[in-house]
């Protein structure tokens, strides 16, 4: 099944119109075939990207590392490369060092303007030596990013960051029939809890609440955060 993120006017990123129904046959026209792809937004795009305005409110400048950011998808990561599953008990991941760039603003309807090496999402896999400046909000699985160590430590930043978002992701409680991120979200906030997403893993980390599809999660060992769309988790625990 192919994945579109539609645009339209302005920033309308809404999926195009259904497509017409046949027409109705007449004297020898042939019969019209089965539609066999089905056009549909990408699951989480939109989502990523109010996700990341969410953080480049005023509050947060100068508390977010804009430098130490990752962007996972199925076939590679910018930004670092991937390592061994974590063990143990900790919040952890398997990101080696992020270090990718993102800044706020001059994004377009399918796409994130970003800097950094690329790295297979093989263990321990070398660069890549392409040079990329956008990422298409379509293929994401995942984006991570850390605290500033600056001022009052990476500590002190990560936890008013974590204050900032769970005060404006508070879960609302859970209809009959939930998401995924919905289950995860209710199941799960601010308590440790594992999953993967592509070749993310991602350890005992808090679910903070979500952004339509995006589940944001906070890890106290990295001061690091995650968006993590949920179409693409695998694996929880």
């Amino acid at each position: 099944m192919n994945n579109y993120f539609c645009t339209g006017t302005g920033r309308d990123c809404s999926c195009p119109p259904p497509q017409p129904p046949c027409p109705p046959q007449q004297q020898a026209c042939p019969v019209c075939p089965q539609q066999e792809t089905v056009i549909t937004c990408c699951p989480c795009g939109e989502d990523f990207r109010r996700a990341l305005e969410l953080i480049c409110c005023p509050q947060l400048q100068g508390l977010i590392d804009t430098a130490t950011y990752a962007f996972i998808t199925d076939n590679f990561v910018l930004g670092t490369p991937i390592a061994a599953a974590p063990a143990g008990t900790a919040p952890a991941d398997n990101l080696t060092a992020p270090a990718a760039t993102y800044v706020c603003g001059g994004d377009n309807c399918e796409s994130l303007t970003v800097s950094g090496a690329l790295y297979p999402t093989t263990e321990d896999g070398a660069a890549l030596g392409t040079i990329v400046t956008q990422v298409a909000l379509c293929r994401l699985d995942a984006i991570s990013f850390d605290a500033a160590d600056t001022g009052d430590g990476a500590a002190a930043n990560f936890q008013t960051i974590s204050q900032f978002l769970g005060q404006r992701l508070r879960p609302k409680r859970p209809q009959e029939c939930t998401s995924l991120a919905e289950a995860l979200v209710s199941a799960s906030a601010v308590r440790a809890s594992t999953l993967t997403a592509g070749p993310l893993v991602v350890q005992n980390s808090a679910i903070l609440g979500k952004v339509g599809d995006v589940l944001v999660m906070a890890n106290s060992t990295d001061s690091r955060f995650y968006f993590i769309c949920a179409d693409k988790v695998d694996f929880m625990g």
